[in-house]
C-alpha cells in the first residue's frame, strides 16, 4: 500500500471526494539510439561520457573557472587534477568555452524529438545540427530542454551553444534522451485500468496490465500521419502512470505504476496502449543452477539470476533478510521469472513489480521480534517487554511511586522481578527478522514514565524515520504509519516529571493496516463471500541431491565444427563433469548441475560429456490445517533442510488454513495494491483481515475498483 498523508485519507473517506485526475507518460524513445550513441567531439577530462545516455543524475558539481558556475556556499567540490580521481558524475562537459557537443550512431537512426538537461548553465540560443536538418533555438530559458522536430535516418547529433546563460561557459550536458515522451491527462484520458495478479505463497508468477485508451477525434495519432507520434512508438517502451487527488488547495500525486508498452493501435475516434510489467520479459532460460554443499544464500542466488537476466542494478530490490536464509539445491532450468518465484517461495517472500517499476523480492511473514538494553538493574525484564509478561508493583525509590496500601510487593534480593524495562535512562532497540510495517505502537508505561521520548527506526542500517513524543500518561499510543524497517530504537530525550527511573512494562505494535472497507462508504456492492474446499493436510516434498551409488555417464554429445565455445546441457543434475574430443583439445570453462561449457580448438569433431548423475531422494513432510478437507501438495526443487522445510510449511499452511475468499466492488483507491491487506466490515468477525490477490482500478474521470481478496490468518489469531 502506497504511503500517502492524512488529509489525502481522510479527503477519500468522504461521501463526495474531490477531483480525481490522471496523467500518463510513453517514452517514444529510440531504444536503439539511446544504446548506441556515443561521444565523438573533444570533452573536458573530468567528463563521464557513459552515464548521461544511461538515466544517471548529477548530484554534485564540482567547481570550475567557467563566468557564474561555481559557488562557495558549501555545495560544491574541488576539482581533481587527475581523470582517476574525478569520482562525481558530471555528465558530458565540452573542453572549450562554448564547445561544442557532437554525438555519433554506428547507423542511421530516426528520432522523434531530443531532450536535453544541460544543468544550471544552459544555453540561451543554440543550434541542433544533424545530417539532414538544422534547428535554431533561441530564447531558451530552462536548463531541460525538449525538442519535437522529427529529425529522419540521422548518423549525428550536434548541439552547438551560441549564447550561455552564464555568459562564457562550458557546455553541459547532464542527461539527453534520444526522443520526448508523450503525455496525456484527464482532458484527453477517455478510460483507464490497472489489473494486478500477486499469489501471497508464490503459487504463479505475479502480472500487471494496464489498458489506455485517448481521444483521436482530431486524428493526431493516426498511422499514416508521417509527424504522428504514433509512427515513432516501439515495443518496451516505458509507460508510466500517475493518479492525483485534489484535497482542498492542493493535489496530491501517486505513482500509480511503471510498466512497457506491450501493443497500441489506433482508430479515427481513440487510441489505444496495452502496457505489462518488465517480470513478464525474463522469459529467457537460466542455467547456472549448482549443487552448493556447504549451502549459498538465497540473496546471492536472486543477484545471480538477475544479473544473469540482464537487470540492471537499479531496478530490483533483494530483501537483505535473504542473506541469512541458505539452500543447496540448484535451480532447475527454467526461466528467469520462475527462477525468481521457486526462490522467492523458499525464502517466504513476495516476488512483485513496485509503483516505480522495480522488482522487488520482499519477505512477507510475520517476522521474530526481539528486544536489547544498553543497561538495566538485576531485576529489569528489558529482554521480555514484547511478551505478555505477568506485571506486579513493586516498591521503587521514584518519587511519589510506592504505595503503602498492600498491593505493592518488596524487590527481591535476585533474580528477575515480575517488572518490564526500568531504567534511569531508558534506551531500547527491538530488531526484527525481516522488514515490517505497521500502524502504530502501544507503549505501556508504569506510575513513573520519561515526559519526552525518540523512536528512530531503520531499513538494512540506513535511516528510515527520526520521531519525537511528548509522553503524557502511562498507556501511551502512537498513531503513525510506520514504514517498513528491521530495527527500531527508543530512548528517553527527558527524564520523569517526578523524577526517578522510568518503567516500560511492554511495547506492542499495532495493525498491520489502516484501510477498511466498509457498508455504504466504499463499498457499492455488497461482499460476495465464497467457502472454499477446506484443506485438512498440508504435504511440502523437500528434496535431497547424494553423490551417485553408480559409475560414469555419458551425459551429453556436441559436435563442434570449428574452434569457439560450446555448451553442453544435461537432462538431469550431474557432477564431476569430463570432457573427452575425438580430435582437436578441449578446456572446460564453467560447470553446473544442468550445463557444462567449455572451449574447443580444432578443425572439427566430437567431443562428449561424461559425468555422474546426482542420487535425488525425496522427503514428505506433513502438517495438519482443519478437521476435515482435502489433501495439498506442495514440492519446491530447492527445499532440502528440514528447518527451512517446516518454516514454508507453516507460511503456506496459514495462507490455506483459510477457507474462505470475498469479491468486492467498491469506489476504487489508487493506494491500494495487490497483496496489500485490509479489514472488511462484517457482523459477525470484528476487524474481518483479508489480503488481497487481484486488484482492478478504472478511471474514466472517476474511480471504482474491485478486489478478490482471502481470510488472512497470519496477523490475527484464530476467530
Amino acid at each position: 500500500m502506497l504511503q500517502v498523508t492524512s488529509a489525502y485519507k481522510e479527503e477519500m473517506k468522504k461521501p463526495l471526494r474531490g477531483h480525481t485526475l490522471m496523467r500518463v507518460n510513453i517514452g517514444v524513445i529510440n531504444q536503439e539510439a539511446q544504446g548506441s550513441a556515443r561521444v565523438s567531439s573533444e570533452t573536458a577530462y573530468f567528463s563521464n561520457l557513459e552515464k548521461p545516455l544511461n538515466n544517471y543524475v548529477v548530484d554534485a558539481l564540482y567547481a570550475t573557472t567557467e563566468e557564474n558556475y561555481s559557488s562557495v556556499d558549501g555545495r560544491m567540490y574541488f576539482l581533481p587534477r587527475e581523470k582517476s580521481d574525478c569520482v562525481l558524475n558530471q555528465g558530458i562537459v565540452s573542453k572549450e568555452i562554448k564547445g561544442i557537443i557532437d554525438f555519433i550512431f554506428p547507423v542511421p537512426v530516426d528520432l522523434r524529438g531530443v531532450t536535453i538537461d544541460f544543468g544550471k548553465t544552459y544555453p540561451e540560443e543554440f543550434t541542433i545540427v544533424t545530417d539532414q536538418s538544422l534547428k535554431d533555438v533561441t530564447g531558451n530559458n530552462k536548463s531541460k530542454y525538449v525538442c519535437d522536430e522529427v529529425f529522419k535516418g540521422t548518423t549525428t547529433l550536434s548541439i552547438i551553444p551560441n549564447k550561455m546563460i552564464n555568459g562564457r561557459g562550458r557546455l553541459h550536458i547532464h542527461e539527453i534522451i534520444m526522443g520526448i515522451g508523450i503525455y496525456f491527462n484527464e482532458r484527453n484520458i477517455l478510460s483507464a485500468s490497472k489489473k494486478e495478479h500477486i499469489s501471497p505463497i508464490m503459487e504463479a508468477l505475479p502480472t500487471i496490465d494496464f489498458r489506455l485508451s485517448v481521444n483521436n477525434k482530431d486524428r493526431a495519432y493516426d498511422i499514416e500521419n508521417e509527424k504522428s507520434t504514433v509512427n515513432f512508438l516501439e515495443l518496451g517502451q516505458k509507460v508510466q502512470a500517475f493518479m492525483g487527488q485534489e484535497i482542498e488547495d492542493r493535489i496530491e500525486w501517486l505513482q500509480a505504476g511503471t510498466l512497457k508498452l506491450k501493443e497500441w493501435s489506433a482508430d479515427d475516434d481513440k487510441m489505444s496502449f496495452t502496457a505489462i510489467d518488465f517480470l513478464s520479459g525474463l522469459t529467457g532460460k537460466y542455467r547456472k543452477g549448482k549443487f552448493y554443499p556447504q549451502g549459498i544464500s538465497i540473496y546471492d542466488l536472486c543477484l545471480d539470476v538477475l544479473t544473469d537476466a540482464g537487470v540492471d542494478t537499479r531496478e530490483f530490490y533483494i530483501d537483505e533478510y535473504l542473506k541469512a536464509v541458505k539452500i543447496k539445491n540448484p535451480i532447475p532450468v527454467v526461466s528467469h521469472r520462475e527462477a525468481l518465484q521457486l526462490l522467492s517461495n523458499a525464502g517466504r517472500c513476495l516476488l512483485y513489480q513496485d509503483e516505480k517499476g522495480k522488482i522487488v523480492i520482499r519477505s512477507s511473514f510475520v517476522p521474530r521480534m526481539t528486544s536489547t538494553v544498553a543497561r538495566e538493574p538485576y531485576f529489569s525484564n528489558g529482554i521480555r517487554i514484547l511478551e505478555n509478561l505477568p506485571i506486579k508493583e513493586y516498591s521503587l525509590t521514584n518519587g511519589n511511586y510506592t504505595k503503602v496500601d498492600g498491593t505493592t510487593l518488596f524487590l527481591p534480593r535476585s533474580g528477575k522481578a515480575d517488572v518490564g524495562y526500568i531504567d534511569d535512562n531508558m534506551f531500547l532497540s527491538i530488531t526484527s527478522e525481516a522488514a515490517f510495517a505497521c500502524f502504530g505502537m502501544q507503549l505501556q508505561f508504569g506510575r513513573t514514565y520519561p515526559s519526552k521520548i525518540v523512536i528512530d527506526t531503520s531499513l538494512n542500517g540506513k535511516t528510515v524515520e527520526e520521531l519525537s513524543y511528548t509522553v503524557d500518561r502511562e498507556d501511551f499510543i502512537i498513531s503513525h504509519e510506520f514504514a517498513p524497517f528491521d530495527e527500531m530504537t527508543i530512548y528517553e530525550d527527558a527524564p520523569s516529571k517526578t523524577g526517578g527511573r522510568a518503567v516500560l512494562n511492554k511495547v506492542s505494535f499495532g495493525n498491520v493496516t489502516d484501510y477498511e472497507l466498509s457498508y455504504g462508504k466504499e463499498l457499492t456492492k455488497t461482499p460476495l463471500g465464497t467457502q472454499l474446499q477446506s484443506v485438512k493436510t498440508l504435504e511440502l516434498t523437500r528434496t535431497e541431491y547424494l553423490d551417485s551409488t553408480e559409475g560414469e555417464r555419458e551425459l551429453a554429445k556436441v559436435e563442434c565444427t570449428k574452434p569457439g565455445d560450446y555448451l553442453a546441457e544435461f537432462s538431469n543434475p550431474s557432477y564431476g563433469c569430463t570432457v573427452q574430443a575425438s580430435s582437436g583439445t578441449v578446456s572446460v570453462l564453467e560447470a553446473g548441475a544442468y550445463f557444462l561449457r567449455f572451449s574447443y580448438s580444432g578443425s572439427g569433431g566430437e567431443v562428449k560429456v561424461n559425468g555422474k548423475e546426482y542420487l535425488v531422494k525425496t522427503y514428505t513432510m506433513e502438517k495438519e490445517l482443519n478437521p476435515t478437507g482435502k489433501r495439498e501438495k506442495w514440492k519446491n526443487p530447492l527445499i532440502s533442510d528440514t528447518a527451512l522445510a517446516t518454516d514454508v510449511l507453516d507460511w503456506v499452511g496459514n495462507y490455506l488454513k483459510a477457507d474462505r475468499e470475498y469479491s468486492l466492488t467498491y469506489r476504487g483507491e489508487p493506494r491500494l495494491m495487490a497483496n496489500d491487506l485490509l479489514y472488511l466490515e462484517n457482523k459477525y468477525v470484528d476487524k474481518l483481515m483479508l489480503r488481497v490477490y487481484d486488484h482492478t482500478l478504472n478511471y474514466n474521470g472517476a474511480l471504482s475498483g474491485s478486489i478478490k481478496a482471502r481470510r488472512e490468518v497470519s496477523f490475527v489469531e484464530d476467530t
